[in-house]
């Protein structure tokens, strides 16, 4: 990572001065980080004009709002989608023809009262995490619930985790704040905490120096994400941990150990925020608040100051061959633009899908999300991708 900086290790008035134009990134520390400033040469990795998958629900009741999608080694997609007081998992073969539903809202055996987040690690089975009960779930390919258990375990003192990503045998999880960050406004909260990286086969254990959080704006004991304010995700590969917090145009990368690798620039120039996205992002956040919440929350989100810059990117993922897959789309775009590379850093293609998709899966020849249509009706969807 190349910076301008003087004997402290702070950016000098010169770098400040030409940050502007030269695509420079401030970091939290001070410092500058300059991204490349022509575009990078990648292939362009063709993918098809329409899904090649794609369900709205089980045939009695559409989804209500889906909460992520897998697909299994066999071909067959399963569903997280939130109901009354809970959540259900629903299976469908390749085809999208519907096979049945996993759970229910509840608090006993295989219920699920808020699941905050699922996904497919070791083998062909589905981990789903539910933050209400602090409890996971494995799911095998049939549909049928074959262990559960807390986490932390009874007795621990450890944190619950907030944010999960895992691959294979290695899931990487990061708690709630345990301090937080200096921002420009009162009301906006960036939590810290590390990311803890646990082999179940190896037996290993490693933590992270402590990594910002979602930037959010509190208000009335409650919050909802900052309109373009930076969002931290993380993605796990065979070998490494990678972690974006959207505060530079690059991504960090640790070893299973903890120990910091060489960072991956992603190579987005810096893009200027404007009041028009700062609105739409606003909108998109209300939709998702109870009706009696709307009025009041979008007018206190429309007294925050407008970010200075757009995140250079929203979201991370791995696919099976280890590959670094980037987002580069905001939510309000009308298609989905990803940046692939290879787990050391070295940049492999562009991706882009004809629809404004929220990327949950990426395997070898497909990329599987959620949206929703012209009638705000949510979709499973999968697009099938060429590598050239």
């Amino acid at each position: 990572m190349h910076r301008e900086q003087d004997q402290t290790g702070h950016a000098t008035n010169g770098a400040k001065s030409r940050r502007a134009a030269s695509g420079i990134w401030p970091l939290a520390s001070g410092l500058f980080c300059i991204t490349a400033i022509t575009p990078l040469a990648a292939q362009t990795w063709s993918v098809d004009a329409k899904p090649s998958f794609d369900v709205r629900g089980a045939p009695e009741n559409a989804f209500t709002a889906p909460i992520g999608a897998v697909r299994l080694a066999n071909g067959r997609v399963v569903v997280g989608d939130k109901v009354a007081a809970g959540a259900q998992l629903l299976l469908f073969d390749p085809t999208g023809r519907f096979i049945r539903t996993t759970g229910r809202a509840g608090d006993g055996p295989g219920e699920f009262r808020y699941v905050g987040w699922l996904g497919r690690c070791a083998g062909d089975t589905v981990t789903v995490w539910d933050l209400r009960h602090r409890r996971m779930t494995l799911v095998d390919n049939t549909g049928i619930v074959v262990r559960e258990f807390r986490v932390p375990v009874e007795g621990s003192k450890d944190p619950s985790p907030a944010n999960i990503a895992c691959s294979g045998n290695t899931m990487a999880t990061q708690p709630g704040p345990q301090s937080f960050a200096t921002t420009e406004n009162a009301m906006l909260r960036r939590g810290l905490s590390p990311i803890t990286m646990e082999n179940a086969v190896r037996r290993t254990k490693a933590t992270t120096p402590l990594i910002a959080g979602d930037e959010l704006f509190v208000f009335g004991g409650g919050g909802t994400p900052r309109p373009l304010g930076k969002t931290t995700s993380f993605a796990v590969a065979s070998d490494r941990l990678f972690v974006g917090t959207a505060d530079s145009a690059f991504v960090d990368v640790y070893g299973l150990d903890g120990k910091p690798l060489a960072p991956i620039a992603v190579g987005v120039p810096r893009a200027a925020a404007t009041r028009a996205a700062s609105q739409r992002a606003i909108t998109a956040i209300v939709n998702q608040l109870p009706p009696q919440f709307r009025d009041t929350v979008q007018k206190l989100l429309r007294q925050l100051p407008v970010p200075a810059s757009m995140p250079p990117y929203h979201g991370l993922l791995t696919d099976p061959d280890d590959n670094l897959w980037v987002v580069l789309s905001a939510a309000d775009e009308p298609t989905t633009r990803l940046r692939v590379f290879d787990k050391t850093g070295k940049l492999r293609a562009n991706v882009t899908v004809p629809a404004r998709l929220h990327v949950t899966d990426i395997g070898r020849d497909y990329i599987l999300g959620t949206l929703e249509d012209q009638s705000s009706e949510m979709h499973v969807v999968a697009y099938r991708f060429r590598r050239q």
